[in-house]
């Protein structure tokens, strides 16, 4: 490389430095220590017939109907809310179970989980609630199904 494309290079990688915004998106665990202990004790109890999926949309697993009076109201209602593990046929997809581990927090989210238990409810999916703790038995994830 030529002495004046190296000087080039030098100048444009400071310049961009120079111009870049500061990073404000951080990266974190998709599940906290808590969903990861309870994730592979799920996992270990659960057959090939099934397949986990973690931290799902509410929107991603039910839809609103069309042509409803409020349809953008009530998508905005589901559109940022998720749940913590769905549980499919590993062959088809279709959702088996949905399961929330309910920690302490939600006792502040009683009004959020009551919607999402109606939601699921109402579009025929079933949901098991499951306290949250450090570790899990294999007869804790028997207890749901």
């Amino acid at each position: 490389m030529s002495k004046n494309k190296g000087c080039l290079l030098a100048f444009l990688k400071l310049f961009n430095n120079k111009t870049q915004k500061p990073l404000i998106y951080i990266p974190k665990k998709i599940l906290s220590n808590v969903e990861f202990s309870f994730y592979h004790c799920l996992k270990n109890n659960l057959d090939d017939k099934h397949v986990i999926f973690c931290k799902v949309r509410l929107e991603d697993i039910i839809n609103i109907k069309k042509g409803i009076e409020n349809y953008n109201a009530e998508r905005n209602k589901i559109k940022s809310k998720h749940v913590d593990f769905v549980i499919c046929d590993s062959q088809t997809l279709d959702i088996q179970r949905i399961i929330e581990l309910d920690d302490s927090s939600h006792e502040y989210k009683k009004e959020s989980d009551n919607f999402k238990d109606s939601a699921l409810k109402e579009a025929g999916l079933l949901i098991v609630r499951c306290p949250a703790k450090r570790t899990y038995t294999n007869e804790d994830i028997k207890n749901l199904f």
